[in-house]
């Protein structure tokens, strides 16, 4: 009993806070790539499709190029908020594989567009130019 108790605990989203859908979104989006357990994280009527673009462009290169493309958040804060909705900006990262087992990074800003529906769901995501 104690064993599926502590299962359960770990396997429930947490959607209390922003950051916190925002991160398990994206680990279960962009590193594990499963798509039914990011969408425990979405809203109802979600505009995600630039974020599915990017995606799939990464896939296209690791299928082109025969790599497997790290991609991690950092810099992830909440820059909006009411109390139904809010953005949290955060930064993605391409850990890209060189040749001589170097890699190389790329660097892109987005911002995503949370709404608090039976807690905190991601409702958009748009990606950010470079600062300059």
């Amino acid at each position: 009993m104690a064993a599926w108790v502590l299962y359960n605990k770990a396997a429930e989203p947490d959607r209390g806070n922003p950051t916190a859908t925002l991160r398990q979104y994206l680990d279960a989006r962009i590193n594990t790539r499963d798509t039914a357990r990011a969408s425990v994280f979405v809203c109802k009527s979600p505009t995600l499709s630039e974020l599915d673009r990017a995606i799939s462009d990464v896939e296209r290169r690791e299928q082109k190029d025969q790599i497997r493309i790290r991609m991690f958040t950092s810099e992830m804060a909440v820059t909006e908020s009411t109390a139904k909705s809010a953005t949290v900006h955060t930064v993605i990262t391409y850990q890209i594989p060189e040749e001589g087992g170097r890699s190389s990074g790329e660097v892109y800003n987005w911002d995503f567009g949370m709404t608090l529906e039976e807690g905190w769901r991601v409702c958009s995501a748009s990606q950010q130019p470079p600062p300059k």
